[in-house]
């Protein structure tokens, strides 16, 4: 009965601190013995992301304030000037059967732009420009151009509204797209003779490529083409001068290519 005593208590031991069992080993001394840990116990685990939370919702946020950056940049609000240079090519009839281009090779014109942005993508605004005109040598008398060792000038001037589009604004490079209409006047004076020819500039197409200089200017080549036509001229010779309406009008153009650079105030 004694044993049996001694082996219920040894059981109640056991079973009341099961997290820690002992044994002795043969010297007598007791050995603690820690039971198996659990798959995963004591281990530290990673911290749950959240189930309804995207992992790259951070950068796709960041991705749409830079785009939304990117597009302010183009400066809704500013006003924009530019200047252009370039070269100017002769087409059509400056009056019915007689060709613009028969005594002059071309134009070189300085440009001047101003208009307000809209938005970053949209520009109205002024345009002026005066061209020096470039005289072909006139090799006998009475042909059109200018005759040897005579003091021979000409400039043509144009001003009009225009508007611009812009297609990727804020960028370090964006395409644009124009379009105008004004009026022009194209002056000569050949020794004594002076004249002036004017009428309107129907609609000009414009088309060009930005290279970003800096935060708010822009420098790239541009190309426009005019379409115009003279209806009122004006003549002017020694003490004698006569002006009136062109009859027997006809249409001329301007291709001009060249640079421009821009600048937001």
């Amino acid at each position: 009965m004694r044993r049996l005593g001694l082996f219920i208590t040894a059981l109640s031991f056991a079973f009341a601190k099961p997290a820690t069992a002992q044994t002795a080993d043969a010297d007598g001394e007791i050995i603690e013995v820690l039971p198996p840990k659990e798959e995963g116990e004591g281990e530290e685990r990673a911290p749950e992301e959240n189930p309804g939370q995207d992992s790259d919702s951070s950068s796709e946020w960041d991705y749409q304030g830079s785009s939304s950056a990117n597009w302010d940049e183009g400066g809704a609000g500013a006003f924009q000037v530019g200047l252009r240079l370039g070269f100017g090519l002769p087409m059509g009839e400056a009056i019915r059967n007689a060709d613009l281009n028969e005594g002059i090779i071309g134009q070189i014109p300085i440009w001047l732009d101003v208009g307000y942005k809209l938005t970053p993508r949209w520009l109205i605004g002024l345009y002026a420009s005066a061209g020096f005109v470039l005289f072909k040598a006139a090799d006998a008398p009475g042909e059109a151009g200018c005759p040897d060792n005579a003091d021979c000038s000409a400039t043509d001037v144009r001003l009009g509204a225009q508007v611009h589009f812009f297609t990727n604004p804020g960028a370090s490079s964006s395409f644009w797209l124009g379009a105008g209409a004004g009026y022009e006047w194209l002056s000569t004076s050949i020794e004594t003779t002076d004249s002036q020819f004017s009428g309107f500039e129907f609609i000009n197409g414009q088309l060009g490529l930005d290279f970003a200089t800096g935060d708010k200017s822009a420098i790239g080549p541009f190309a426009a083409f005019t379409v115009g036509q003279f209806t009122n001229y004006k003549f002017s010779f020694a003490s004698q001068s006569t002006d009136g309406s062109i009859d027997q009008t006809g249409i001329h153009h301007w291709l001009v290519l060249g640079i421009r650079g821009t600048t937001d105030l």
